[in-house]
């Protein structure tokens, strides 16, 4: 995961709009953390679950809303600038490691996260059925207004 995270960084340091279509692990919390910064578009669903036209209206936000342009140049800036080094960021794992990982928050942390996963799946699937409920609804209004007339 730290693989994924580390590529992450990168676009993030790059200064450039970044698109995040999540599969799986903490790749949909590097999802959040680009759509709350304002640098790019994070996809809350997982890769394969992004039709096309998801995926091609959020390549022309990305390309063409000039805020998110600047904010990434911003935020790339001060990545580049700031103390991220390769040092700093083997400590920041070091540093997780001994006070996360080793001490049993980790475990809390993946426990909270699975909760979040399942609410979020929850929430796509009751979403989903209520998409298909009110078209099923439209078209049922459009054959009567058809027959109707």
């Amino acid at each position: 995961m730290l693989l994924f995270f580390l590529h992450c960084l990168a676009a993030l340091r790059s200064g450039v709009p970044t698109i995040v279509t999540p599969v799986f692990g903490d790749q949909y919390d590097n999802s959040f953390v680009v759509q709350k910064l304002g640098v790019g578009f994070g996809f809350e669903r997982k890769l394969q679950d992004i039709d096309v036209k998801d995926l091609s209206n959020a390549i022309d936000v990305v390309l063409n809303d000039p805020t998110i342009a600047k904010r990434a140049k911003t935020v790339g800036s001060q990545l580049r600038d700031n103390e991220w080094d390769e040092r700093a960021i083997v400590e920041e794992v070091e540093t997780y490691w001994k006070e996360t990982v080793t001490s049993g928050k980790f475990l809390d942390e993946v426990r909270d996260w699975n909760e979040a996963t399942a609410e979020r799946k929850s929430y796509y699937k009751k979403k989903t059925l209520r998409d298909r409920v009110t078209i099923g609804f439209a078209l049922v209004a459009a054959i009567v207004a058809f027959l109707v007339k």
